[in-house]
């Protein structure tokens, strides 16, 4: 028989394997990563200080992770809690999902600093300045800003009133070429050398590629495996159950989803947490960039529940369809249920046809119903730019003859300050001779709701042209160099047998103009 103590340092050392590949795919956004960048207070400095746009902020104390409780032992862990040379307290968040940076939770968190600076005896006009940050990785305010400042003011006279407590949140689907845009880019690396600031880039490196970091990562990664150990045994879970109960609570924990806020729901079937915890630990270890699926065939019919016969798609499983294109077909019976429905819906980026990929590995579902074609769902790993396919884009356009040049240039800034990959006019003339302007912008496929809506709010069309077109792109890295009037970054373009590199224009004009001389001069400066 094997002793029991081998069984468990293999146990430990394939754990640590896993933890080794995982860290590689961590980025800043990500909860356990964030925590352990922000342990270098230089890190925190840099994050407020683009926020803030302010560089004379020095952050002479903080706190990582702490639980803070209200008067009446309400709690919530704070991610980061800072503390400048000016006194003004900072609270950072990092929030993944909009439930999380909702306005209440902002002015709770608001409350809890307060509750937590001033000392007993302490005059009121002790109380600090205090900033509650949230960083969120979408527009959760929906204007299409890349960042919020909410402050108080008298409604009846529009005056500030100034008691000192700021709210603001970042948008960090917004990377744009601005300084706050490139710390929302910096935020989303996975590769250090990808990123633009010196300070953050350094810090993952530390933690990605040095063997001091690596450890450190897996240490605290194998300590939130115990942790959800832990919380299974006193869910009373079943000893033969634990195993996988812990690797489901590890899989969500590495997603960003804190101890607290896991549990197993009471009226959630067998089967269907077995189908979710098993898709989130399959994305745990595979790790995809991107997720297809084509247009789902959900069968016909009608389906016997628990509340009655209903027809197919259930009710649930169609309320989860909307904006995804679907078919019945011939096959009587259900083919996808609420949780397959949900589960495609949350991982699944575009539905769509296959693209073309190198296949590297196939997985087959089989399912008990027997139909008179194969109930068997099958799913395709590989690489989408090994054959030059990078990606689809969506353009966006319409004919415009009644819009001043000012109008269509604010029309034009808008979509770009939304996120646009790109915006641009074409003159033309129209019916009747009439000159007029083609305004097209270039997005992604996701956002095509959106940037309708910006059209028509922005623009005086009646109508709007869609277009797809697939792109491929070279591989872009980033490098900086060292001239005698500051650093300026180089970007880097390989592959289809071409190599490019051209320095970043905004690092050129901030140069420019801070030593009053050309452009010409400070590219001089790289020769």
């Amino acid at each position: 028989m094997p002793d029991s103590t081998m069984l468990q340092s293999k146990d430990l050392q394939e754990r640590y394997e896993r933890y080794k590949a995982k860290i590689k795919n961590f980025t800043i956004m990500n909860d356990i990563f964030m925590r352990n960048v922000l342990k270098k207070k230089e890190c925190t400095e840099y994050i407020l200080q683009v926020i803030m746009e302010d560089k004379g902020i020095t952050v002479i104390d903080q706190t990582l992770q702490k639980d803070y409780k209200n008067l009446q032992g309400h709690s919530a862990i704070l991610d980061c809690v800072a503390k400048d040379a000016s006194n003004r307290q900072f609270n950072v968040e990092i929030q993944g999902d909009n439930e999380g940076a909702s306005p209440k939770r902002a002015r709770y968190h608001c409350g809890l600093l307060d509750m937590n600076i001033l000392n007993p005896r302490e005059s009121f006009d002790a109380l600090p300045d205090t900033y509650v940050i949230f960083i969120t990785r979408n527009d959760i305010l929906g204007f299409h800003l890349p960042i919020y400042h909410i402050d108080k003011e008298i409604i009846e006279t529009k005056e500030a009133f100034d008691d000192g407590q700021h709210i603001i949140y970042v948008n960090a689907s917004r990377r744009d070429s601005t300084e706050l845009g490139h710390l929302m880019h910096d935020l989303h690396c996975k590769d250090a050398s990808e990123m633009y600031s010196d300070i953050l880039s350094t810090r993952v490196r530390e933690l990605k590629e040095s063997e001091k970091g690596v450890k450190e990562m897996c240490k605290e990664l194998e300590e939130i495996y115990n942790e959800g150990e832990q919380s299974g045994v006193q869910k009373g879970i079943q000893k033969g159950e634990l195993k996988k109960a812990r690797e489901t609570v590890f899989a969500l924990l590495e997603m960003g989803m804190p101890v607290e806020q896991i549990h197993f729901h009471e009226v959630g079937t067998l089967d269907a947490l077995a189908d979710v915890c098993g898709c989130a630990l399959l994305m745990y270890l595979i790790t995809p960039e991107k997720v297809f699926a084509s247009p789902l065939h959900v069968g016909s019919g009608f389906v016997k529940c628990a509340h009655g016969i209903l027809p197919v798609p259930a009710p649930a499983t169609a309320e989860l369809l909307k904006g995804i294109p679907f078919y019945t077909g011939s096959i009587k019976g259900e083919l996808l249920t609420p949780t397959g429905a949900a589960i495609l819906r949350h991982y699944v980026e575009g539905f769509e046809e296959m693209p073309v990929m190198t296949l590297e590995h196939i997985g087959y579902g089989m399912g008990q119903k027997d139909f008179e074609t194969a109930n068997c769902v099958r799913t395709f790993l590989g690489d989408v730019q090994a054959n030059g396919y990078d990606d689809k884009i969506l353009s966006i356009s319409c004919n415009l003859d009644d819009m001043t040049g000012e109008d269509i240039s604010f029309a034009a800034e808008t979509l770009l300050n939304a996120g646009a990959l790109d915006v641009y006019t074409i003159p033309i003339q129209m019916k009747k001779g009439r000159p007029g302007i083609i305004l097209t912008c270039l997005c992604a496929l996701s956002e095509k709701e959106n940037f309708t809506n910006l059209f028509f709010q922005h623009t005086t069309t009646r109508g709007i042209r869609y277009a797809v077109y697939e792109r491929v792109k070279l591989v872009s890295t980033f490098e900086t160099k060292e001239t005698p009037y500051g650093k300026i970054r180089i970007k880097k373009s390989s592959g289809y047998h071409v190599n490019h590199e051209k320095p970043e224009f905004e690092d050129l004009k901030a140069i420019a103009f801070k030593q009053g001389c050309s452009l010409k001069d400070v590219r001089n400066l790289l020769d």
